[in-house]
């Protein structure tokens, strides 16, 4: 996932020109987090490099307009953000990884409600960059939302390779539990036992067995473990 967001950072900046790049994705406490960070030689970066806008990478992120600012000082956005004015930014790009809607949530999407926000992209530079065309707009735009496949392509590969290793632990438990229950019981002249168990998942908490007591007697026991 790494390789290929650094392959969009690295993109997002040869078309806007801009010094640097950087991906935030929610982490399972959504809060944004830094994965991925770029210079324009490619050079990879890592959380300490960071020095830019958090306020406007959170407003982003929390749903607000994308911001593409090619003169900091002439757009009121930006302008009197404190860590804009300080690190003398004049480039700000900050584009939001939407995940486009399913079917399920096609509906609500319909009816005004924003897309789910699963990270952003921002990049800036200290130099002011000519007015981005609306091509330029549009290509930045695509590039978020090939980000945000992406993302979301790697989670649900991640999601169905837990659910396989899952589903071998269960059925290693399955073999083991089914290992545990009589196969067969013996024969008496006045009654015969039998017993099945079949579980509603992989597994389940049901146990039998038909134990001979020194005396004689027979155990019966049916038991919820």
């Amino acid at each position: 996932l790494e390789d290929v967001l650094a392959t969009v950072v690295d993109a997002c900046i040869n078309v806007t020109g801009t010094d640097r790049g950087f991906i935030f994705l929610r982490n399972q406490k959504g809060e944004l987090e830094l994965r991925v960070g770029r210079d324009k030689t490619r050079r990879s970066l890592q959380a300490g490099d960071f020095q830019g806008s958090l306020s406007v990478i959170q407003d982003v992120g929390k749903g607000q307009q994308d911001i593409i600012v090619t003169n900091s000082m002439a757009d009121e956005r930006v302008s009197q953000r404190q860590s804009v004015v300080g690190l003398d930014l004049r480039t700000i790009i900050c584009l939001a990884l939407r995940r486009l809607p399913t079917v399920d949530r096609l509906e609500s999407t319909m009816t005004g409600l924003l897309s789910e926000v699963l990270g952003v992209i921002y990049l800036d530079s200290r130099l002011s960059t000519q007015p981005f065309s609306d091509t330029d707009r549009q290509v930045l735009r695509s590039l978020a939302l090939e980000a945000a496949n992406v993302i979301e392509n790697a989670r649900l590969f991640n999601a169905a390779r837990a659910k396989e290793q899952l589903d071998q632990q269960l059925a290693i438990a399955r073999t083991i539990q089914q290992a545990l229950l009589p196969k067969s019981f013996k024969r008496y002249r006045s009654f015969q036992v039998t017993g099945l168990v079949i579980p509603c998942l992989e597994v389940g908490g049901d146990y039998y067995d038909l134990i001979e007591m020194p005396d004689g007697r027979l155990a019966c026991v049916v038991a919820d473990v």
